[in-house]
């Protein structure tokens, strides 16, 4: 069996297993990675911590899950390049007019 047609095959048996759920996450991570950048773009030079990304991205009442934030960030710099999120260490992210 080729191994086209095995991922083919492994593919529609498990979207009929549920993998919606996974498509589903998938897309939602995108989504919040696009936020993210939408959020920080929106603010060009201003440095962004993570607690005000996780209420103002994610709505988190109380700002817990830092890694959150890291880990998308780290998913933007991976599409679009690492000068595109600028890291003020020991303070949060920005993005520079004209980066995003």
């Amino acid at each position: 069996m080729s191994n086209a047609r095995f991922a083919s095959e492994r593919s529609s048996s498990t979207r009929r297993r549920g993998a919606s759920v996974v498509v589903a996450s998938s897309c939602t991570s995108r989504r919040s990675s696009s936020n993210l950048l939408q959020y920080l773009a929106s603010r060009p030079g201003r440095v962004a911590n993570r607690e005000e990304l996780l209420v103002n991205v994610w709505g988190y009442e109380v700002p817990s899950g830092a890694r959150t934030v890291d880990s998308h960030i780290r998913s933007i710099r991976r599409k679009l390049g690492s000068d595109v999120v600028r890291t003020v260490h020991g303070v949060g992210y920005a993005v520079e007019d004209g980066a995003a």
